[in-house]
């Protein structure tokens, strides 16, 4: 269960997640992530870039095509996108940031 927009972005951002039609193609989960994007970033040129990569990172074009090879690696999806990030991806340092970030859920129990 998703419950934040940070969930959200992990989860799309995630690269081994890509043949998981049903949450790319979910609506709740794109406005989420365009809320998402929209508040980390707030530059209108860099956004309209920003979706472009995130475009090519779904249909595995541009810095992306290799990106099947890249998963036979077996990294971790943080190591994948700092292999990406070498490339003039807008997308990817963004990225880097969320998948750095700690997700706390509901269900734990704090000390």
């Amino acid at each position: 269960m998703l419950t934040i927009d940070l969930h959200y972005a992990r989860t799309l951002f995630n690269p081994y997640l890509l043949g998981e039609v049903h949450l790319h193609d979910d609506v709740v989960a794109k406005e989420t992530l365009n809320r998402f994007l929209q508040k980390t970033n707030g530059i209108p040129t860099t956004y309209a870039l920003i979706l472009e990569d995130f475009a090519n990172f779904v249909k595995s074009q541009g810095p992306f095509s290799a990106m099947p090879l890249m998963k036979d690696l077996d990294l971790l999806s943080h190591e994948w996108w700092d292999l990406i990030r070498v490339s003039k991806c807008t997308l990817a340092p963004i990225v880097c940031c969320i998948l750095a970030q700690v997700c706390s859920t509901p269900s734990c129990k704090r000390n």
